[in-house]
């Protein structure tokens, strides 16, 4: 706006999802970089504009789609833990905002820069999942049961931020047991479009979708393109899967079909760091 790269945050709390939409203003507006966000309000928490995704600190866009194991029980620390130059701009009362104040704090020359390098990025974003698993670890050491690499505390992280230009996705699950939420993504001509669920539905176009793996994380500018890269070796998914195989896997379990590991054939193998095609 006016030659100034700033987040622009559009909300709307319709009480049913067949209500129009408000429209945005009127300015004149160009983006590299755009994020939807539908919530589902968590229990307890309240319905208002301001606990909606994305959020923004200063030229950062951040969203999280999950849950944090445990959090309310440090929510104080955690608070007391962050600068107040990133708690001012926090408005709501979720657990994904102060997430997103988590990234900001561990982001270098935030909140003086206005465009981040990726390593940057990857970074922070590394550093912000680690903070928030250790401290669920930290209240789980609490409780009456040991932990164990087998129980870890389920906490769902995946999160998307971007400073307009470049992008930074991870989809993070801290159980060994279970599967984070669904994060797909396509290349499209000078970028990427990541989603929970693919948009497309008929059979070709689904074939452009990639379910990117439990526990790795993909990263974009213009000028390095597309890299996904595992972040948990001890926890992570070796390669991504074709959306078409994903599904097709998913089908045979609910069946039962004992060769339903016959679907990860057509896996696909995304070597990080590189950008070729899907």
């Amino acid at each position: 706006i006016g030659g100034s790269a700033v987040p622009m945050l559009f909300r709307d709390s319709p009480e049913s999802c067949t209500e129009e939409p408000l429209k945005p203003p009127g300015e004149r507006l160009r983006s590299r970089a755009l994020f939807a966000h539908v919530r589902a309000a968590s229990p307890g928490l309240a319905l208002n504009e301001q606990n909606s995704h994305p959020f923004a600190f200063q030229t950062l866009t951040w969203l999280h789609n999950g849950a944090i194991w445990g959090f309310e029980a440090f929510r104080d620390e955690l608070v007391a833990s962050l600068p107040e130059r990133v708690l001012r701009l926090v408005a709501g009362t979720t657990d994904s905002e102060l997430a997103g104040a988590v990234f900001a704090s561990h982001l270098a020359g935030w909140p003086t820069r206005r465009a981040y390098d990726l390593l940057s990025l990857r970074a922070a974003m590394l550093a912000t999942v680690a903070t928030i698993r250790d401290r669920s670890l930290a209240v789980s050491a609490n409780s009456t049961c040991p932990i164990t690499a087998e129980n870890a505390p389920p906490s769902s992280l995946n999160f998307a931020v971007s400073d307009g230009r470049s992008l930074v996705v991870i989809r993070y699950r801290s159980s060994p047991r279970e599967d984070p939420p669904t994060l797909y993504y396509r290349r499209v001509p000078g970028g990427v479009v990541v989603a929970s669920e693919p948009s497309s539905t008929d059979r070709d176009a689904l074939s452009e979708w990639i379910l990117l793996g439990k526990n790795r994380m993909l990263s974009f500018s213009p000028a390095t393109g597309v890299a996904v890269e595992c972040v948990d070796p001890a926890d992570c998914d070796a390669v991504d899967w074709s959306a078409a195989a994903a599904f097709a896997h998913a089908s045979n379990e609910d069946r039962g079909d004992d060769d339903a590991s016959a679907a990860t054939t057509t896996r696909i193998q995304r070597d990080a760091g590189t950008d070729g095609d899907a």
